[in-house]
């Protein structure tokens, strides 16, 4: 039986052991918790907001507020798929084309003699004085171009060139304004969707061939796009013009986005629709012309027709 004192030691030394610190869960608790706790704050605030900020605000302005077209977003924007020319929904101004060698003509004007903007005069696609009803038929959505026609003369009164019965929003080549179709490279390359093409059995003109207007009033060719889809090449059998021969090149459906190279070169006419192969065309009679180059949306029948272009560009090599 312990003695009074030795009960009052015992009662005095407890609480001095009971406030001694176990070694090692005070290291396993203060360590590992913490750590990982602050971790994922970490995660959160390095990834979420940067992507948020960084993507979403940044893509939905440029494909769906930049246009003036009344077409909406759709068509627009700086997209991805052919490099310089931009994606499905649209391509760069500053690659797509080169407005200094281009001149673009109205379906407007007076009869005879439409009215023409050189492209030189126009800031990334605006006249600094734009002729009236100009948004009519030209506007921008995002960095693509959009060309309209109303229709056919008699129907809509747009206006024609003197050689011509149909109506046209379209650019025409002049710088070089002609070329040597037996030197080494001579290419049209364009890429574009129609929306709408016009009433007439071959459709609107999307691209073409024009001998120089010092040799003949005439094309070399016009390749044509239906409400089918149906791409044909017209051809002059000669320089006299009025026997062309249409031959079907594609199919590619309204409203779907595809690229052209029209060819005239060492000789030989040629086209291509997409990556398909380069197709052979007859030249009959023409004998090589001196020629240019013409892109655009040039209405062939009664109908409005509508094509929009990302990329127009010209290659050539002596």
């Amino acid at each position: 039986m312990p003695s009074k004192l030795a009960l009052f030691n015992i009662l005095l030394l407890l609480p001095l052991a009971l406030a001694v610190p176990h070694p090692e869960k005070s290291d396993t608790t203060s360590d590992a918790s913490p750590v990982s706790t602050t971790s994922s704050p970490t995660s959160t605030s390095d990834s979420s907001p940067t992507s948020t900020s960084d993507s979403s605000p940044s893509s939905t302005p440029t494909s769906g507020t930049d246009g003036n077209s009344t077409t909406g977003g759709d068509n627009g924007g700086s997209g991805g798929g052919n490099g310089t020319t931009g994606g499905e929904n649209g391509g760069s101004s500053a690659t797509g084309i080169d407005w200094t060698k281009w001149q673009l003509q109205l379906p407007a004007g007076s009869p005879g003699h439409p009215t023409t903007i050189n492209g030189a005069d126009m800031v990334d696609g605006k006249p600094s004085n734009p002729p009236d009803g100009f948004d009519k038929y030209f506007s921008m959505d995002g960095d693509t171009i959009i060309l309209k026609v109303p229709g056919g003369p008699d129907e809509t009164g747009c206006v024609t060139t003197e050689n011509s019965k149909h109506c046209r929003t379209e650019f025409c080549e002049i710088d070089p304004k002609s070329w040597d179709p037996t030197a080494t490279t001579n290419q049209l390359s364009a890429t574009l969707l129609v929306t709408q093409a016009d009433d007439s059995t071959y459709g609107t003109c999307i691209g073409q061939i024009h001998i120089q207007e010092s040799v003949s009033v005439r094309p070399v060719c016009e390749l044509y796009y239906n409400k089918n889809g149906d791409l044909n090449m017209g051809v002059e059998q000669t320089r006299e013009g009025g026997n062309e021969k249409e031959v079907k090149v594609g199919n590619v459906p309204i409203g779907t986005k595809f690229s052209y190279v029209i060819a005239y070169e060492g000789g030989q006419l040629k086209v291509k629709i997409n990556d398909g192969d380069f197709q052979m065309l007859d030249q009959y009679q023409l004998n090589n012309p001196m020629s240019y180059f013409k892109a655009g949306n040039y209405n062939q029948g009664t109908t409005p027709s509508e094509v929009h272009f990302f990329s127009i560009q010209t290659t050539h090599v002596a």
